[in-house]
């Protein structure tokens, strides 16, 4: 596994993630683990509604395009409990609103939850795993990632919403991850 951090304020961890094309995917694995300490409460945020956003583990995304477009992504967000996490399937393509229904799992941090994406025609379906809980949920997607290239890891979203936060990582942090695109 590798570490990825980031520091308050940034809008992407380090090291980036790769650039290589990737050909005709068929999905993605991973495997992550959020390291202690990066965790913010609704408060310390000062009730700015951003800390809801969905911040991205990892993904595949169109090559030739923005980062959040054709993609299919696991995503986080911070859980109510201190040092939790919530956990689930994200995905977006043109023509459609930014999916994220469906199941998630809490986790948390120092803990390690594995995660697996795979295209079907027209629908991406995840499977996400921690200890001894699973949850399946599918996305409607188009599989036309002909050429695709890694996307993540990073705090997600904008300063949408009233307060001074948003868009970029409110707090040090750093995960341990493990991404392998299946063929």
């Amino acid at each position: 596994m590798k570490r990825y951090s980031i520091k308050a304020g940034q809008r992407n961890f380090r090291p980036t993630e790769s650039w290589w094309p990737v050909f005709n995917p068929k999905g993605f694995e991973i495997e992550f683990e959020i390291e202690p300490g990066g965790w913010a409460s609704l408060e310390e945020w000062g009730n700015d509604r951003d800390w809801d956003d969905k911040m991205k583990v990892r993904g595949l995304t169109a090559y030739f395009g923005p980062n959040n477009s054709r993609s299919a992504m696991i995503a986080f967000s911070y859980g109510t409990a201190p040092e939790t996490w919530e956990i689930s399937g994200y995905t977006n393509y043109p023509g459609s609103d930014i999916q994220r229904d469906g199941e998630s799992l809490i986790i948390r941090s120092g803990t390690r939850c594995k995660a697996k994406a795979e295209f079907h025609r027209n629908k991406v379906l995840y499977l996400i795993e921690y200890e001894g809980k699973r949850v399946e949920v599918e996305h409607r997607f188009v599989r036309k990632l002909r050429v695709a290239r890694q996307v993540g890891t990073y705090p997600g979203g904008t300063n949408n919403a009233p307060g001074p936060h948003g868009g970029r990582a409110f707090k040090d942090m750093s995960m341990l991850i493990d991404f392998k695109v299946i063929k």
